[in-house]
């Protein structure tokens, strides 16, 4: 019972609301007077659940059922453009009130019985109970709906009363054939005359929504088909849980009232089309709306509304710290250098490095595909920059002297390669190739001695790993004219000692990160850009060191610029930026330095050769400048014996010196093995590096200048 009078209370108050949007209020005071009223009529099917009705003549249950309603009832339409101007002007409201011819039929296959047929056979008695119910019912709705053209989608809720329910129930036998009722010596009959259903809940509330479409008739007049569903959120029977569901298709005629709000829409059934401009401004204190002017051409309004609305610009955010061996990371307030003046000669290493089981030369390699511009005094001071360029300064070498020949011997490793002739043909071919065709050298001055049988290098080295195997893939470069592989001319550079910090962090936090498009950070130091970084989407940490090359061009009396410029989605950017002083001091003193890169795998002896580049080295040496030799292994063996044979070749090129110059002024000669990198050499992953570690280097430190 509560739950019917709550129900009931508030379908109650439903119809009182209802009731109020089509009583006589003032137009003048609410404006609650419709655009549109008229007429609808059609047909519904309805759908019955219960959980099992049974009345009390029956002797079975009724589980539901569908029926039928047609209906008849009004319809009133409030656009939202003369009485809601807050919403969308394709929004309305449509009320409507209807009274529905409900009925159901359900039926019921009775228990199960068996009976005799007219041949006296036993067979099973079938009969269907079936049970009429009426519900007429008085119903009104209120939707909102939105016009999609000339449809209108719609969503709200309804309330009906049921006016004067009553059911009857009658039985009729199926088979077989020779079987009536004695009551009325037919196969039918009545178990219930019309009666009123007993403990209903006449008040109804559902949820419904629809589709029509508008087809107007004339300039007052519209046809609109339209299907409607409605699902109760009450039931009919609570012991019963019985509910009834409708969808109705029908049609409404409706009538043009003429109500508008303004003058400006004229005409019935105007179309109003209203087009919003977005215009986004940063120099504006705030979003606004600026309506625009109404334009009437035919039945149709145009209006186009401004939305301006307030870009707040990107924020850059840029601070550069130090990063600490223990990771601790500090603002920096300036860059401490100190450099020394080096003169280094950087020897030749006339060898071209494969990769397995190919005649390519590989990507690390610098190729031209024309010598024009080419300088071998234009590279970096940098032993395996200089490798990388072998070609091209052998290439360069021979045209400076056209009666130097050359020889070149391809090799393949025995275990990888099973010391491929073939492959180590075509490794050496791939040599003279690049140097006839880019370098225009004859290909007579290029002699190829490869074998035939077994082309494993005269030197090979014995490692049992890809290290050991990647050394022996490799072309050898030979000449009797020493001008031709001599060592690399003399480079006069400035080496860092001191590089305070050495590692820097770009920290942008603080920048936008949302509706950022791309980022450009820039390091300008002296007019030259040090580092330039780009990316899209929102800025990131980013970690720089300052090379050797950058060392040569920073200037003590220029800061180093650093700017970090964020661009957003709107094209607005902003710039944030971040100097810090460079101090750079000069030594005193200044170094001469030669590496020589003569050792065979193993190997500590000296080469007539080496010893003359030692000689030529030492011409003009003073008493007073202190030498020092150093000797390098690469890692391929172990610490123990890498460390006696660095010391090996340390004592062998120290003796000669003191040969040499036996007043040499030496300071210490020590193998450091493979505990610290030759200068230039920065690991152990290719062979050329590797190469080039077993060497010695000669350094002598003499006052600058002299």
């Amino acid at each position: 019972m509560n739950t019917m009078r709550k129900n009931q209370s508030f379908a109650y108050i439903l119809f009182c609301l209802l009731f109020l949007l089509t009583c006589g209020v003032s137009r003048a005071q609410l404006n609650l007077a419709p655009n549109r009223i008229g007429i609808d009529g059609g047909y519904g099917i309805t759908s019955h659940s219960t959980s099992g009705i049974h009345c009390d003549t029956c002797d079975v249950v009724y589980n539901g059922g569908t029926g039928s309603a047609p209906y008849i009832g009004i319809v009133m339409d409030w656009d939202a453009i003369d009485h809601f101007p807050f919403l969308p002007p394709e929004m309305g409201l449509t009320f409507g009130a209807q009274y529905l011819f409900s009925s159901v039929n359900m039926n019921s296959p009775g228990y199960a019985e068996n009976v005799k047929d007219q041949n006296g056979s036993v067979v099973p008695f079938l009969r269907t109970y079936t049970l009429t119910a009426n519900l007429p019912e008085v119903a009104a709705d209120l939707k909102a709906y939105y016009k999609f053209g000339r449809f209108n989608v719609s969503a709200g809720f309804a309330g009906g009363f049921i006016l004067s329910p009553t059911w009857n129930a009658k039985v009729v036998i199926n088979s077989p054939g020779n079987i009536t009722y004695p009551a009325t010596n037919q196969t039918s009959m009545t178990i219930t005359a019309p009666e009123t259903v007993p403990d209903v809940n006449k008040t109804q509330i559902y949820i419904t929504a629809g589709i029509g479409y508008d087809i107007p008739l004339s300039k007052s007049v519209l046809l609109r088909p339209e299907i409607n569903g409605m699902l109760p959120f009450t039931q009919i029977n609570a012991s019963t849980s019985w509910r009834e569901s409708f969808l109705t298709l029908g049609t409404a005629l409706l009538f043009d009232l003429g109500t508008v709000h303004n003058d400006t829409v004229g005409l019935p059934f105007q179309k109003t089309n209203i087009d919003t401009v977005h215009i986004k401004e940063a120099n504006i204190a705030s979003d606004y709306f600026m309506m625009g002017e109404e334009i009437t051409r035919g039945n149709t309004v145009y209006r186009t509304d401004t939305m301006y609305s307030k870009i707040v610009p990107p924020v850059a955010k840029l601070t550069i710290h130090a990063v600490e061996d223990n990771g601790d990371r500090v603002k920096i307030t300036n860059i401490q250098l100190e450099v020394q003046y080096v003169t280094q000669a950087f020897p030749m290493l006339p060898v071209v490095f494969f990769d397995d089981h190919s005649s390519t030369f590989p990507a690390r390699y610098n190729t031209l595909t024309t010598p024009s511009g080419f300088s071998s005094s234009s590279l970096a001071p940098d032993p395996l920059m200089l490798h990388r360029n072998v070609l091209n300064i052998v290439g360069d070498r021979l045209r400076a002297h056209p009666d130097a020949a050359i020889t070149i011997q391809g090799f393949a490793d025995p275990t990888t390669e099973n010391g491929d002739c073939e492959l180590a043909a075509a490794r050496a071919n791939t040599v003279k190739t690049y140097l006839t065709q880019v370098w225009g050298i004859d290909p007579s001055r290029i002699v190829s001695k490869t074998g035939k049988n077994n082309c494993v290098p005269d030197v090979i080295t014995h490692k049992q790993a890809e290290e050991g195997y990647a050394e022996n893939r490799r072309v050898l470069i030979e000449s009797s004219d020493p001008t031709i592989l001599e060592p690399i001319p003399e480079y006069r550079y400035q080496e860092p000692v001191i590089l305070t910090p050495p590692k820097m962090e770009y920290d942008p936090t603080g920048s936008s990160t949302q509706g950022i498009r791309s980022w450009r950070l820039e390091t300008i130091q002296n007019g030259g850009t040090m580092f330039e970084d780009t990316g899209s989407g929102a800025p990131h940490v980013v970690v720089r060191f300052i090379s050797n090359e950058q060392v040569q061009t920073l200037r003590g009396s220029s800061p180093m610029a650093s700017t970090l410029t964020i661009e957003d989605t709107n094209g607005l950017t902003a710039t944030a930026t971040d100097n810090i002083p460079v101090a750079k001091d000069t030594l005193s003193t200044e170094v001469d330095r030669l590496s020589l890169t003569l050792f065979g795998t193993a190997q500590d002896k000296l080469l007539p050769k080496d010893s003359i580049a030692i000689r030529n080295f030492m011409q003009g040496y003073n008493s007073h400048d202190t030498l020092s030799v150093l000797g390098y292994t690469d890692k391929l063996g172990d610490t123990a014996s890498n460390r006696e044979l660095s010391q090996r070749r340390a004592e062998n090129v120290f003796n000669l010196i003191h040969r040499i110059a036996p007043s040499a002024n030496l300071g210490h000669s020590v193998g450091v093995a493979n505990s610290e990198y030759p200068p230039g050499v920065r690991s152990y992953d290719t062979p050329e590096e590797r190469f080039l570690a077993r060497t010695v280097q000669i350094e002598v430190r003499k006052k600058q200048g002299r």
